[in-house]
């Protein structure tokens, strides 16, 4: 996605550990800014975007109006590198890239050619193999076991056939309709405490009114970013590992990785972890690594489960009145065509009014 970064330091690990392990097919869905690299070679599609000198310039062309500015927050993260907002980051880039991306695999035809689309890096280095399709879930989908945010991380996302027009769908709204976005944005961000909106919040929040939140699952964080030494970089510097020659961008990543390592290898072993009931005790190990080193976490965590309960309770209730009024009304349309049931009717409603009203003057 946007650009192939860092490929001179991770294209061995990138084409061993993942595209090969996967006979998988390679899109690089980049920007028209850099030149071919080994990677170009190795791809089956590239789908070049023409990068602006303004995002803002072309934000405006894409949505046929500049109402997207709305969106537009101080100290939030949503729409960073806007060149004329306070909004800090490179979010606007990654979500027009992915808007780009649903575009161009709509115009090449490929939405059905393949079981899985793996949305990732090219700058994250693989310290051992991806695991295999047939050990996925068709019904889940799957990100990296860290670094959310408060929301979900996006640096590596594995997604099904059966969910992918759904899932290339988050973006949509942005472009479509940021009014109503705006408005959901606030609606969300008051009820789930959230100070700033960042991209990660964003897409934990679009998969729940997706359907497909319950479907994330996550995997051992194994893969952590880099760039060499004379690397661009739009957003982390990172810091520099002398043993290793290169920056490491996400410096919690690296920790991730060498918590996960002992525990996966090779193929056997995340069988081993990824089975439903034999990995159980496997990722209770991993989870526990990763608490003792503060580096446990989930976007909507648990001490707010009953806030989230009651939301759900009462979304559920309107639905239920939604259908159940109506299906009222028509029955009494059919009991007021009964004998004597019209006079029945109207002196229970007479009688219901009067409470109510006695109702309101006792608290008036």
């Amino acid at each position: 996605m946007a650009e192939t970064r860092a490929w001179e330091l991770t294209l061995e690990s990138f084409v061993s550990n993942v595209l090969d392990v996967l006979d998988a097919d390679l899109a690089l869905c980049v920007g028209d800014h850099e030149d071919p690299n080994p990677l170009y070679e190795r791809a089956q599609y590239v789908w070049r975007a023409e990068e602006p000198d303004h995002w803002g310039d072309l934000y405006d062309r894409k949505v046929g109006s500049r109402d997207w500015r709305g969106l537009l927050k101080p100290v939030a993260q949503l729409l960073g590198g806007i060149e004329d907002s306070e909004e800090e980051g490179s979010g606007a880039i990654v979500l027009y890239y992915r808007q780009f991306l649903k575009e161009s695999m709509q115009r090449a035809a490929v939405l059905d050619d393949y079981d899985w689309l793996i949305v990732t890096r090219s700058d994250l280095l693989w310290p051992a193999p991806h695991p295999r399709a047939e050990l996925l879930s068709g019904r889940h989908l799957y990100a990296l076991d860290g670094e959310q945010y408060g929301g979900l991380g996006d640096r590596h996302l594995l997604v099904p056939r059966r969910y992918l027009r759904r899932f290339l769908d988050v973006p949509d709204p942005i472009f479509n309709d940021p009014e109503k976005l705006r408005l959901e944005i606030d609606r969300i961000s008051v009820a789930q405490g959230w100070p700033v909106l960042n991209p990660e919040r964003f897409l934990a929040a679009r998969l729940k009114e997706l359907g497909l939140w319950r479907r994330v699952r996550f995997i051992p964080y194994l893969p952590y970013a880099v760039r060499s030494p004379a690397g661009a970089t739009r957003w982390m510097e990172g810091v520099f590992d002398e043993e290793r020659g290169y920056y490491v961008k996400y410096p919690t990543e690296l920790e991730r990785s060498r918590i996960a390592q002992p525990f996966i290898s090779d193929q056997e072993s995340w069988a081993r972890l990824l089975a439903p009931i034999r990995g159980a005790p496997m990722r209770r190990r991993l989870r526990a690594a990763y608490r003792r080193r503060g580096l446990y976490e989930r976007p909507f965590p648990l001490r707010r489960a009953h806030v989230r309960a009651g939301r759900r309770l009462r979304r559920l209730a309107n639905e239920q009145r939604h259908w159940i009024h109506p299906a009222v009304v028509r029955a009494g349309r059919q009991l007021r065509r009964m004998p004597g049931m019209g006079h029945l009717l109207d002196a229970r409603l007479r009688r219901i009014r009067r409470r109510a009203e006695r109702r309101a003057a006792g608290r008036s």
